[in-house]
């Protein structure tokens, strides 16, 4: 297998590898047919080793393969050690939870604001941490949820619409599920969403009618700080 990868000459003068000569500072894009070649090319190994060469990603200079090991195994197509690499260092939580996790439970029964008022708030947090999932129940299906993550919003859900679209189709698998037996929205993501300064679930009716209640609420949480 081949990447798009590129040489760079990170010396102050001309060289040469495979009969291509790269000026100094410059990038070489590898080409498919070269590719074979120039990853033994022992010349080419030296130099990277030394300093003298480096692997990158692309030409832009903000893409330059640093670590001496990951650039040959970049070059020699070793992608099984790239690749785990590349998620051990990027995955923002690890797949197990801490004594940090938390499960936040109440039972409100309150009244949610109609459409046209601002929506309640029926659990916030601020701090750090990963939200893992949590489970609303309601009195109705007629009630919009909102999830808003460091101010961002992640959804703005009406679950009649949820419910319909639930209706219309035989097999579904999606983060946001809506129980229309027991009035009940879970909302589960494969991973856990790391989170750095708040988390935020909102919910009101989904027109002006009046009567619409959040009975219950389950937050799975892990709270850094």
């Amino acid at each position: 297998m081949s990447f798009t990868k590129y040489v760079k000459n990170n010396t102050a003068s001309n060289v040469t590898y495979l009969g291509v000569t790269i000026s100094a500072g410059s990038y070489y894009l590898i080409q498919a047919v070269e590719d074979a070649k120039f990853s033994s090319e022992p010349d080419l190994l030296t130099d990277i080793g030394n300093g003298d060469a480096v692997m990158a990603y692309d030409n832009t200079g903000s893409n330059d393969i640093s670590d001496v090991n990951e650039a040959i195994d970049f070059l020699k197509n070793n992608i099984s050690r790239v690749v785990i690499e590349d998620i051990e260092t990027t995955l923002p939580v690890s797949n197990t939870y801490s004594s940090k996790a938390r499960l936040e439970l109440s039972k409100p029964n309150q009244t949610l604001p109609r459409l046209s008022q601002s929506p309640y708030t029926a659990f916030t947090y601020s701090g750090s941490g990963v939200l893992a999932n949590f489970i609303m129940d309601f009195n109705s299906e007629n009630v919009r949820i909102i999830l808003e993550i460091d101010s961002e919003q992640i959804f703005d859900a009406n679950i009649k619409d949820l419910k319909d679209i639930y209706d219309d189709v035989a097999v579904y698998n999606t983060w946001l599920v809506y129980d229309k037996k027991k009035k009940a929205v879970t909302f589960s993501p494969e991973f856990p969403i790391q989170y750095n300064n708040t988390v935020t679930i909102k919910a009101r009716a989904n027109s002006n009618n009046s009567g619409r209640k959040l009975e219950r609420i389950m937050v799975d949480i892990v709270k850094e700080t």
